[in-house]
């Protein structure tokens, strides 16, 4: 009683911390390799950490583009006032155009050209004779247009259109946003557009979860406020993905773990009709959970939903364990101690532990955090369940023994089938070399896959909503971007020149579309200097006053501007300037901290030859292509193949440990083939069926090996005493078939990648149950001597 107790006590402090601590993410990036800070995967988290993934676009249509438009101001009013939204826009910052002069009309000259190309000539060349002669007469000609006379002003202190050039490259980096009526408006025909950036991470689910709610609410208000608008608002944020991944795979992690209980509820009341037995049986698996949860916690801090799921079917895991306790002493003679029993099937419950601890131990040396969260959470779960099954639940069991009812006759007819297979046991030795055939005749048609979008179970209809939503705003691809990475201010704005002027000549070419990035806000110190030195020079002036008045111009119209050329030149313009500006949200998206260095991302329009832009890149240094989409599918096909291998070296590593535990061949085997065997008939099976082999597919594999040389280790060591084989069938039949009661509730998951751990996984326990007897009477069929 008092052991049951202080579990009970210990259980209700691991909730109550869990509950507490409990923190969820729900982040791709977190299944992808660590590396340096150079490395792709590390830069995939730089930007998944970034304001890029915060920013949510809100489309609003309606009957009356006005009337839209008004209501989309207020919208924008509304999302403003939520606690957890940074800022939204219904158009540009009005305190852009007064940012603009301030920032840069006093450094116009430093901006005017960047000798990219034929429009962006060499800065020296623009204070040519003849380059001035061209400014005379555009200046003419705008003088000579209707309201010529209201920009005389500006022309007098800008008659070269420095300012005009900043604008245009400014807003010819995306031709698709339009302003109507000062307010954004689609380029796909939306009368409206909000923007906005949330506080929180795109992946803290916890926070975008009621701020998605939130927001909802905002937009119902609008509606409500402005009825005569008829809106119809459509919505894109990567946080709404991450949310709804989470919804879903909570309610199906709810929904397995019932079924797996009231699953295993069913086969204990079938078999022992007493529900003691029941609740004494689950205890472990519970414990193994609520325990592995806790100390994932004070690890990692939080856990990804995917380990979540994980740790429920854990449960169909560690149950074997107070299974084999709990049936062999329901079967055991009576005024039997459970502890006797327990000290009896020691040596078998730690060897098998081991070798599924071992299993999960392969996911602790990968390079992905995901997976080790997970193989952390398997082997403290395994740990903590092993552990309360030898220690608190013989106390609890006592000399507790089964109803007379169907059990023993059952555990005996197990026993006399397998004593009947042993009679022939020369037959069975076909079945692992047929397996091996089999997966040598499949190999060569083995395919794996390694399409991330094919282990997502995301709702087709968000997806076609974010793809509508995004067209409105930009052309540009958001998944495919030019990273490049600077150790330093100074580093990176030279480079960014340097790739601009690279990428306009593919744009000339017809190689790409287009391109935005920091350059058109901000140039290097040493490309705003060299034009500085071109208005500087101290026969620039001169030169300007024989053009314009070549052209019929008066040069003492345009004193302000030659006023402007002899006053004192302000500081080059640096990127902490435009942090402390309006322009700050154009720089968040532009430039990222990366942690020991900046990276600037330049965003690419209709990539029309790939391989001339990777060629181009290699001349930039520190310049990549980035396709978060390859690299995730890369890292994903890296590690089910490393997992692959780990199952080869794993099985090679049990083969020994299982060779030295028992020092003779044939129970060795008989207790490793089960597993290995099951192993080629699930990858002989996927070839002849077609099937996708992917990263679910080989951790399942994984999972297999360590249950089913449970299988193996369990029969073996009971082939010494005809009273213990019955209890062993038996035990082994409750574990298959609550274990396939678990994975195959994650077999029906509507997720393809908890259906493909469930389909794998569930089959193959089915596969080790009755591949165990048959090797064991192949192998080792007669007592033990």
């Amino acid at each position: 009683m008092r052991a049951g107790l202080a579990l009970g006590a210990a259980l209700l402090v691991g909730l109550w911390f869990a509950g507490s601590r409990m923190s969820f993410r729900a982040d791709v990036t977190h299944f992808l390799p660590e590396g340096d800070a150079g490395t792709a995967s590390a830069v995939s988290r730089v930007l998944a950490g970034s304001e890029l993934p915060r920013a949510m676009v809100l489309s609003l249509r309606g009957r009356v583009g006005a009337e839209v438009r008004r209501a989309a101001k207020d919208l924008a009013g509304r999302l403003r006032a939520l606690p957890e939204v940074a800022w939204a826009r219904a158009g540009p910052d009005p305190d852009l155009p007064a940012a603009l002069e301030r920032i840069y009309f006093p450094r116009r000259h430093d901006f005017l050209s960047d000798g990219s190309g034929p429009n962006e000539p060499p800065p020296a060349e623009l204070w040519s004779e003849d380059a001035l002669r061209a400014s005379a007469r555009r200046t003419r000609q705008q003088l000579a247009m209707p309201g010529g006379g209201a920009r005389a002003g500006l022309l007098a202190r800008d008659p070269l259109g420095a300012m005009a050039r900043i604008v245009a490259r400014a807003r010819g980096t995306d031709p698709g946003l339009r302003l109507v009526d000062g307010q954004y408006a689609g380029r796909a025909g939306a009368d409206a557009l909000v923007l906005l950036q949330t506080r929180p991470s795109a992946f803290e689910t916890g926070r975008q979860a009621p701020l998605l709610g939130e927001i909802d609410a905002a937009i119902e208000a609008t509606r409500s406020a402005w009825p005569a608008a008829e809106l119809h608002v459509e919505v894109s944020g990567v946080n709404r993905f991450a949310v709804r991944v989470e919804e879903r795979m909570r309610g199906e992690a709810a929904a397995m773990l019932a079924v797996s209980l009231l699953g295993v509820a069913g086969l204990f009341l079938l078999f022992f009709r007493r529900p003691l037995f029941l609740v004494l049986a689950v205890l472990p698996p519970v414990a193994g959970v609520v325990g592995a949860t806790c100390l994932a916690l004070l690890v990692f801090g939080d856990l990804d939903l995917l380990t979540l799921v994980f740790g429920a079917s854990l449960v169909g895991v560690a149950i074997d364990y107070a299974i084999h306790l709990v049936n062999h002493q329901m079967l055991a003679p009576a005024g039997t101690a459970a502890s006797e029993t327990a000290r009896r099937l020691r040596p078998s419950l730690l060897l098998g532990a081991g070798t599924t601890v071992a299993s999960f131990a392969g996911l602790l040396l990968t390079d992905f955090p995901g997976f080790r969260e997970m193989g952390f959470f398997g082997i403290a779960g395994i740990a903590t369940a092993l552990a309360v099954t030898l220690g608190v639940l013989p106390r609890m069991l006592g000399t507790a023994r089964a109803d007379r009812t169907a059990v023993p006759a059952t555990a005996e007819g197990l026993a006399r089938a397998v004593r009947l297979l042993a009679r022939h046991r020369s037959r069975w030795l076909a079945v692992p070399l047929l397996a091996l055939v089999l997966a040598g005749i499949q190999a060569p048609s083995l395919r794996f896959g390694d399409d991330l979008r094919g282990l997502s179970d995301i709702d087709p209809e968000l997806v076609a909503e974010d793809a509508r939503v995004r067209a409105e705003l930009s052309s540009f691809d958001t998944s495919r971007l030019v990273l490049l990475e600077a150790a330093d201010e100074a580093s990176l704005l030279t480079g960014t020149d340097r790739l601009h002027r690279e990428l306009e000549e593919l744009v000339a070419a017809g190689a790409l579309a287009g391109q935005r990035s920091l350059h058109a806000l901000l140039w290097a110190p040493g490309l705003q200097l060299e034009n500085r030195r071109a208005w500087q020079d101290p026969d620039a002036a001169s030169r300007f006053r024989l053009a314009f008045a070549a052209e019929g111009l008066r040069p003492d119209a345009f004193e302000p501007f030659l006023g402007d050329l002899r006053a004192a030149a302000p500081p080059p313009l640096t990127l902490s300037d435009l942090r402390a500006s309006p322009f700050a949200p154009l720089v968040e998206s532009a430039v990222l901290d990366a942690g020991e260095g900046l990276l600037a991302v330049t965003y690419l329009r209709g990539v029309r030859d790939l391989a001339a832009v990777e060629a181009r890149l290699d001349r930039v240094e520190g310049a990549r292509l980035f396709d978060q989409t390859a690299l995730i599918d890369r890292s994903f096909g890296a590690f089910r193949a490393t997992t692959l291998r780990q199952i080869g070296v794993g099985s090679l590593f049990v083969l020994a440990v299982l060779g030295l535990r028992y020092r003779r061949a044939r129970p060795a085997l008989a207790a490793f083939l089960p597993a290995a065997t099951t192993a080629l008939l699930l990858l002989g099976g996927f070839a002849a069926l077609d099937v996708e082999v992917n990263l679910l597919h080989a951790v399942s594999l994984l999972l297999v090996l360590g249950m089913g040389v449970d299988y193996g280790i369990f029969l073996v060591d009971s082939a010494g005493d005809r009273s213990h084989l019955g209890p062993t069938l038996l035990s082994l039949l409750a574990s298959c078939l609550t274990t396939i009661f678990v994975f195959g509730a994650l077999a029906l998951s509507s997720h393809p990648a908890l259906r493909a751990i469930g389909v794998t996984t569930g089959l193959g326990v089915a596969l080790c149950f009755v591949l165990a007897p048959v090797t064991w009477a192949a192998l080792h069929g007669a007592p033990r001597e």
